[in-house]
């Protein structure tokens, strides 16, 4: 066969068919929340937050150095 002779095939036996419709879409995946509560006693208590500032941090660092 040579290349003059190839032609493509045009009947209608060896067409793609054309589909009929669009399949449909895939399903949307369902959103999963997480709710993270809060802590019953709260998140911190003001005297915990007044030792933190109460402490001499100069004390401590001397006290490691001896």
């Amino acid at each position: 066969m040579q290349a003059e002779d190839a032609r493509t095939p045009r009947q209608e036996l060896r067409r793609i068919p054309t589909p009929m419709c669009r399949p449909p879409p895939p399903p949307r995946k369902k959103r999963v929340q997480h709710r993270i509560l809060p802590p019953k006693e709260g998140y911190f208590q003001p005297p915990d937050l007044e030792l933190f500032f109460s402490v001499d941090y100069g004390r401590l660092r001397g006290a490691a150095v001896d």
